[in-house]
């Protein structure tokens, strides 16, 4: 038998990271160059992992894991 107060199985802790580009001077080809090269990566992945808010900015970090 354990004297174990509290146990702990599969925490997690989980952050979204968002990362952000120098600030330069972006012209409006810059932009619709952008919109349509994401638009195209969206169309070419399987339908079950498209989401709206899956830009490349963005990234999980996992600060714990399964921690026991």
């Amino acid at each position: 038998m354990s004297n174990a107060v509290i146990k702990i199985e599969g925490l997690g802790k989980k952050y979204l990271l968002s990362h952000q580009s120098p600030q330069r001077y972006i012209a409006l080809r810059d932009v619709l160059v952008d919109r349509t090269k994401r638009l195209g990566q969206w169309l070419r992945r399987p339908f079950a992992d498209r989401s709206p808010e899956g830009t490349p900015d963005r990234e999980e970090f996992w600060a714990l894991r399964d921690l026991s």
